[in-house]
């Protein structure tokens, strides 16, 4: 059984292919069929792609059956594998209710299909709002022929990935150095930061004493 976020994708050499791969090359040294449980729908289950990648080699070498709920939450539906696979990678060409396959296979390469095309439809909406939001960031230059941003763009400095927050650009350039160990390098190698000279007394101290001093004074008559 699987269980992975469905907008994460799939690692090729990640513990989650390499854990179905020895369950299905078990199954082709064995030669008993395969089923495999999925619980909710997961980034293999709505990848298209990661479930070509992962099962071809293996289709026609045994059954494999994917088990998963299509309509009902908790009402799991066994689905052909192999025949999903033949239609999201284009070998049966066609509509899929033009081919003579199970319901449940049915139903769920169709939402695999839609479930694509909702994806590619975020990505392109986030593209126009990223885009139109920068427009409205600007405003003319007083000679009115060019323009000028009334905003820096938060980037960072060791990847170049950029950020609408300042505050996520910091948080993100602490956690790089942890996981790049060239970028851990040349962060340690950085000079120390200067420091201002704070003097003994706060400035909150010392105003309070300047005042102190003001009321001790001797009025002028």
């Amino acid at each position: 059984m699987t269980r992975k976020n469905p907008n994460k994708e799939f690692s090729g050499d990640g513990d989650t292919v390499r854990q179905i791969k020895a369950v299905l090359n078990n199954g082709r040294a064995t030669n008993r069929p395969v089923m495999l449980a999925v619980n909710d729908w997961d980034g293999l289950s709505t990848n298209s792609v990661a479930l070509v990648n992962s099962f071809r080699p293996y289709i026609n070498e045994g059954q494999i059956t994917m088990v998963i709920w299509l309509q009902e939450l908790q009402v799991f539906r066994k689905v052909s594998v192999k025949h999903a696979i033949m239609m999201l990678s284009g070998e049966y060409e066609g509509d899929v209710d033009d081919f003579d396959l199970p319901w449940a296979t049915k139903e769920y390469i169709g939402k695999i299909q839609v479930i694509a095309a909702w994806k590619n439809n975020i990505s392109v909406d986030i593209l126009e709002l990223r885009r139109e939001t920068r427009n409205r960031t600007r405003v003319p230059s007083v000679d009115g022929n060019s323009w000028f941003y009334t905003s820096t763009t938060a980037r960072c400095r060791y990847c170049g990935r950029e950020f609408t927050r300042a505050d996520h650009r910091g948080r993100h350039e602490k956690e790089v150095p942890l996981e790049n160990p060239t970028v851990r390098a040349a962060k340690e190698a950085e000079p120390p930061k200067k420091r201002a000279k704070r003097s003994s007394k706060s400035k909150t101290l010392q105003r309070e004493q300047g005042f102190e001093a003001l009321d001790d004074s001797p009025l002028i008559s």
